[in-house]
């Protein structure tokens, strides 16, 4: 920057800061700034033209005047016309005004833009810096439009100092981060990328950060810079500070920060080369490994400095050095090292650096090389989560002991965050106890310890055990035959305190309600006695409760005759049956009456248990992705081989004979040997092996019942849903064991005409680890074919690969449609920055309407299905599709996939049921020219009849019989409803069955809807 002169001082601004500042109240402030504002305008109003000096000073008048928080309308253009001056001190004070007070909207706009486009081309790096810096500073998409193109030639111009290709490469960030699909720059791609070879360091470290941006965009087109960021990275690591610290020309005179060299570039490069994965070249490999190891060992040394710059800026390094030994996640001693580095932080008296180094172990305890290792310092762990005064370095020892827990150390982990909870901070108790309940789900060797963990959580934290908690514990309960009488007697047990949480009333209405007669043969817990337990807690607790006692107490008389008067009398006590809560009187009157009036075989049949709940994901585990993504990681990746280690009961679901013979529960060890696939639930044998296809979506839209359901699309699949016993509405693996809207059992899958049917399934014969050998790959299915198949049907397999398939259940009604978009990880090993997106493209925009309703998370885990919904309202004729855009990376490997979704505009299509004369009558009326369409064709196969009257329905059209006199004419008719508009539609296919020909006709009141459907039913005969 020029070195501003004595004759540049502005004596005039200098004496209104003063005035400013000597005003002894805000009255006198606003008189002397009016004063000064009506004295400016003037100024500036005048007939004497004023000199560049008088204009800077004036606009930084305005400028100050603007700081202190009063409205600026005038002075904009003698802003801009400063912008043309060739002092440096004038325009520089022109650039700072259009920066702070134009609008980016503003006419004077282009004229700015023009004085910029001079500055650019001018020959002095001032006026260049000046101009890129506005540029940067305003960052509109009318700037990155105009200066997108002319930006990178000043970043590879040999020409170019290094002071502007500094601030080139940052106005270029800034403009991309504006606007990126807009701005694409693969014709300078490999000149870019050789900006990390510059001989000035600050040109480096901004290039960087530019091609990391670039990079994690299209990675591809700048996968050449990961040689280059490992040679750079290699002369910084491998330097002595003092290398830096040079003296040539061209070169700031040190890049050194407190004897650590170039840390920020440093920084810069390890994360660029965490958007790639590990280099394949083994020249190249081994230097970055060479790089890590160098990183690691300096942080052994003894330090050069005592001040905490130094040791702040040698941390951040390592610490991103540890990030990206992580990502690679191949090297074990590189992780093994990492994990004892940062093993030694775990006690360092420094707060920030406990807190980063039990954040990056709880990544290293998902590696299968670190994970040992990391488990060794549980115990430092465990005492930093006793003695730890901040709570955040707390909550990320919870966090670091979750990830670590595995079989081998669960009881000791759980135990020790249940003694936690009872002093925990309320911020994390509602994580620790969805931690706790899943851990102690996911590892129990028995259920005796599971039913008792549970049981204890509520006890110490009932406020913030979560329906979601309680919930689970039944559904295992009801479906482990030998764990309901254990279940029955510990709760018992537990409502006999003093005080009894509500939670806990809550699982002992339901439980005892259930299986109370399982421990009423001891005297202490006679019917009687479970009764008035129960009951002695009904008045302390809420309507919701409440309503799951009375549903335990008309239970009560089906499992025990012999109190059925002592429940008849509180079920028609006048305070029940005129309660003021609705629930709680309709309840008790009609449970009252079906006490009464039924026999006891009805009543048997009505009160019956509850039948075992389908398996699903733990709706536990869904709540804390939802909250804490990252921290179901861990146990994700091993959720085969750690599921719940209880075997299933061989009795019948729902049979009472508690008594029959169990297999012997097997110890951690051998379940880990056999390798059973073995749940809590107990829900039946292991799913089969997958197919050929390895069909992993569950279609958890199917609709059990013969009769077509009434989409009613203000609600949600997971809302669907049957009521409880308690009243509430109940999850979505209730609503499946009462077969409501969802699938009754976990293992059936899209089933659609069998393999054959299977929609542009990619076939391939290679192993998981060549399927994935590209650093990056693009997929698409075969749009026709799909297309073609998926006009008669609303489900199926639209895509798949030997990482990815994707599953869709279309619904329709009128003008409106939902599609529920199923991907399934076809492989063990995480897809990471996982997207989706709904590309309407040029021809759907205004004609249909996409709408999130439900978006997929941002990683699927192995083997695992997520979910992602979408609502769809047509809003006009419309012929293409849209197009769904899916892209993850798998192992650091970016994929791409782009699918179009089986969204045509038949599916718009309500059928009409109409008589002959008036179907003849519509069918002259639409005679017009253009409202008819016909085809004459030879049929593709043997005409038959009734394949012509499926596809006919299929399409959305009525099969009308008996309106043509021929019997083998099909006829149809149906409106297409948009939202613009409802078009009626007539059909009429008339078959030659000699001549194997069809001559098909459409007629409606649009011609582009007749064309459309006569092409596409054309194609399907």
């Amino acid at each position: 920057m020029p070195t501003v002169a004595r004759t540049d001082a502005m004596r005039g601004l200098a004496v209104f800061i003063s005035d400013i500042r000597n005003c002894k109240s805000k009255e006198a402030e606003s008189r002397r700034i009016n004063k000064e504002l009506a004295n400016i305008r003037s100024k500036f109003k005048g007939d004497k033209t004023l000199d560049g000096y008088s204009k800077k000073k004036y606009v930084c008048k305005l400028l100050f005047i603007f700081l202190l928080g009063h409205d600026i309308d005038f002075g904009h253009m003698e802003a801009v016309n400063l912008l043309g001056s060739n002092r440096y001190t004038e325009k520089q004070i022109g650039y700072l005004f259009i920066s702070v007070l134009v609008n980016a909207r503003s006419d004077l706009m282009k004229l700015i833009v023009q004085n910029m486009k001079n500055d650019i081309s001018s020959s002095k790096p001032v006026h260049v810096n000046l101009a890129l810096h506005c540029i940067a500073n305003i960052g509109s998409l009318e700037m990155a439009e105009a200066f997108g193109p002319e930006i990178p030639k000043l970043i590879v111009s040999p020409q170019a100092s290094e002071s502007v290709k500094q601030s080139a490469a940052l106005c270029l960030l800034r403009l991309f981060r504006t606007s990126k699909e807009s701005m694409t720059y693969a014709d300078w791609a490999s000149r870019v990328i050789h900006l990390l070879n510059d001989h000035h360091m600050g040109v480096v470290t901004a290039a960087s950060s530019l091609i990391q941006a670039l990079a994690q965009h299209s990675p591809a087109e700048y996968k050449g810079c990961v040689a280059l960021a490992v040679s750079r990275l290699s002369r910084i690591v491998t330097a002595a500070y003092t290398d830096l610290q040079v003296s040539q020309p061209g070169y700031a005179p040190d890049y050194s920060y407190y004897f650590v060299p170039a840390p920020w570039l440093s920084v810069k490069l390890l994360r660029l080369l965490q958007c790639y994965p590990v280099p394949e070249e083994p020249a190249v490999r081994g230097r970055l490994v060479e790089c890590l190891e160098t990183i690691l060992n300096k942080c052994q040394e003894p330090p050069k400095s005592k001040k905490v710059q130094h040791s702040n800026a040698k941390n951040a390094v390592l610490f991103e050095a540890i990030n990206l030994i992580i990502h690679i996640d191949s090297e074990p001693n590189l992780l093994v090292r990492a994990c004892n580095q940062l093993g030694q932080f775990l006690q360092h008296r420094e707060t920030n650096l406990r807190y980063l180094a039990l954040e990056s172990m709880c990544l290293l305890a998902n590696s299968e090389f670190s994970a040992e290792a990391v488990k060794k310092h549980r115990e430092t762990v465990i005492n930093a989560l006793k003695t730890e005064r901040d709570v955040s370095v707390r909550q990320r020892a919870v966090d670091l002991l979750y990830a670590m827990c595995d079989k081998t150390n669960a009881e000791e982990i759980v135990a020790e965050m249940l003694a936690y909870l009872k002093t925990a901070d309320y911020a994390i108790r509602e994580e620790m106890v969805l931690k706790v309940a899943i851990l102690s789900e996911k590892y129990a060797s028995d259920y005796t310890w599971y039913v008792d963990t549970i049981l204890q959580l509520i006890r110490v934290a009932g406020d913030y055990v979560s329906e979601e908690v309680w919930h689970r514990v039944i559904q295992i309960v009801i479906n482990r035959d030998d764990a309901q009488g254990y279940a029955a007697k510990t709760v018992f047990e537990n409502l006999q305190a003093p005080a009894c949480h509500e939670n806990m009333v809550k699982v002992g209405g339901y439980i005892l309600g259930e299986f109370g007669n399982l421990i009423a043969g001891d005297k202490r817990s006679s019917p009687l006695i479970q009764f008035n337990l129960l009951h002695s807690k009904f008045h302390l607790c809420s309507p919701s409760t409440r309503a799951l006692l009375l549903s335990t107490y008309v239970k009560f008389i089906n499992l025990f005759p012999e109190i059925k008067s002592t429940v008849q009398n509180v079920l028609k006590n006048p305070n029940q049956l005129r309660n003021a809560d609705v629930e709680l009187q309709q309840r008790a009157l009609e449970y009252s009456q079906l006490s009464s009036i039924t026999s006891q075989d009805v009543l048997a049949t009505v009160l019956e248990e509850m039948p075992p709940f389908p398996e699903r994901e733990s709706s536990i585990l869904a709540k804390l992705k939802k909250k804490k993504p990252s921290s179901t990681q861990t146990h994700e990746k091993e959720q085969k081989e750690s599921k719940p280690l209880i075997i299933k009961s061989t009795s019948s679901p729902t049979a009472n004979n508690h008594n029959s013979e169990t297999k012997e529960k097997p110890t951690l060890a051998q379940v880990a040997t056999q390798q059973q696939s073995v749940d809590l639930l107990g829900l039946g044998a292991p799913a089969a092996a997958p197919s050929a296809t390895n069909d992993l979506l569950v279609d958890v839209l199917a609709d059990t019942s013969a009769e077509p359901s009434v989409v009613d699309f203000n609600k949600s699949t997971d809302e669907m849903l049957v009521t409880g016993m308690d009243g509430s509405e109940a999850s979505a693996e209730q609503a499946g064991a009462a077969g409501v809207f969802v699938t009754n059992t976990a293992d059936q899958m899209f089933d659609f005409g069998g393999a054959d049917d299977v929609t542009n399934t990619t076939t391939t014969t290679t192993s998981s680890a060549d399927a994935t050998a590209a650093s990056s790959a693009e997929y698409s299915n075969n749009d026709d074919e799909m297309m073609a198949k998926f006009l008669f049907k609303n489900s199926g397999v639209i895509f798949e690969n030997a990482s990815l398939q994707i599953g869709v259940k279309c619904e329709f009604k009128e003008h409106f449609g939902r599609v529920g978009i199923f991907f399934g990880n076809n492989t063990p090993t995480e897809l990471t920055e996982f997207t989706s997106t709904v590309d309407l493209g040029a021809s759907l925009q205004g004609k249909v309407n996409v709408t999130i309703y439900k978006e997929a998370p941002n990683r699927v885990f192995g083997n695992e299905q997520v979910q992602y919904f979408i609502n769809l309202e047509c809003l006009s004729m419309f012929q293409d599709s849209p197009v769904l855009r899916v892209n993850f990376k798998q192992s650091g490997r970016p994929q791409s996939i782009a699918v179009k979704l089986p969204v045509v505009i038949n599916k718009f299509l309500e059928p009409v049921d109409m008589n002959a004369q008036d179907f003849f009558a519509r069918w002259k009326q639409l005679g017009l020219p253009g409202q008819e369409s016909q085809k004459i064709f030879t049929a593709k196969v043997a005409i038959n009849t009734e394949d012509n009257q499926s596809k006919v329905t299929g399409f959305g059209f009525s099969n009308l019989v008996g309106i043509d006199p021929n019997p083998d004419n099909g006829v149809g008719a149906g409106i297409l409803k948009t939202k613009s508009a409802q078009v009626g539609c007539l059909l009429r296919v008339e078959p030659d069955i000699q001549a194997n020909m069809y001559r098909l006709t459409v007629r409606s009141s649009n011609a582009e809807v007749s064309s459309t459907f006569c092409s596409s039913l054309e194609e399907q005969f």
